[in-house]
């Protein structure tokens, strides 16, 4: 199971019932609703997204990765993201955007949680579209 320090409260697009739907095992993980999105420092979320240790964050290369990761998921330009400060911890980030970066991890897990089940994941969009 996915371990998660604080649940975060539930929001009208990502309730118990969509997580319900993805309890599902595989490869001895499990998706509940203790795993629900919770805002995120950037540092905690490359961390958690490269699976990185904290040697692995001293390698060459390992910020210019996050830098990407976070410019991409946020929807921003690298140039954008690089601004917010050296090293790992991106001091100068918009509060608003550490929601942002849970639900993209909770995202990732539940893909990564689904495996071969993949087509839950794809019927939830689905649905959302119509909504």
């Amino acid at each position: 199971m996915f371990t998660v320090k604080n649940s975060a409260k539930l929001t009208p697009q990502f309730t118990p019932e969509v997580a319900s739907m993805f309890h599902t095992r595989s490869k001895g993980r499990s998706f509940t609703t203790n795993d629900l999105p919770r805002s995120m420092k950037p540092r905690e979320f490359c961390r958690a997204w490269f699976h990185a240790t904290p040697a692995a964050e001293e390698t060459r290369g390992y910020r210019r990765q996050c830098v990407k990761l976070l410019a991409e998921v946020i929807g921003l330009e690298e140039d954008t993201v690089d601004r917010w400060g050296s090293g790992l911890n991106f001091p100068g980030m918009p509060a608003q955007y550490e929601n942002t970066l849970g639900y993209a991890l909770t995202i990732k897990q539940m893909l990564e949680a689904a495996g071969s089940q993949r087509s839950i994941f794809e019927a939830v969009l689905e649905q959302r579209k119509k909504l």
